[in-house]
This record gives C-alpha cells, structure tokens and sequence, in this order.
C-alpha cells in the first residue's frame, strides 16, 4: 500500500523540486525568498505547478502574500477544504 503525502509533505516537495533545493532542508518555517531563494518568475511558476497538483485557482497576489513555506501550507488547506454548512448559510 503506498502512502499519500499530506498537503504539508507535498507542498514541500513541490516547492523544493521548484527551487531545486533538498527537500530535507525545507521546512515550514522557510522564507520563500531569504532562505530559499524564490524570485517573482520562481513564484509565479511555483503558484502554476501548485494548482496543477491540488485542482485549485491561485492568483498571483495569493502567492505573493506567502512568506514562508507555512504561509502556502496554509493557503492550500482553505483553498481545498470544502466550507462548513454554517459558511454555506452566511
């Protein structure tokens, strides 16, 4: 049985196979820019290949808001989570 990578695991690997970077020295607290290195091309690109994989819509705002590995974690957990009935009714 082969196990599937949690949002976390694959935002990781995506983000460091883009910035070709170990994906072990990656972590959640990573600057996008300082410690990895993004330039605006590497996020626009980033932000392309992550809605390719997670079937979502990211504007370029979006991804420039992110400033740290954490920040697009985050971002694809709400834009993947389906809304609750109470955020349906409002």
């Amino acid at each position: 049985m082969e196990d599937t990578p949690t949002t976390e695991q694959r935002v990781i690997e995506i983000i460091a196979e883009r910035l070709c970077r170990d994906p072990e020295h990656v972590s959640l607290s990573s600057d996008l820019d300082v410690d990895l290195g993004a330039d605006s091309l590497d996020r626009v690109e980033l932000g392309m290949e992550l809605e390719d994989d997670f079937d979502v819509v990211i504007q370029d705002d979006e991804i420039n808001k992110c400033i740290t590995v954490q920040d697009v974690v985050t971002m694809i957990v709400e834009k993947t989570t389906p809304p609750t009935p109470n955020e349906l009714a409002s």
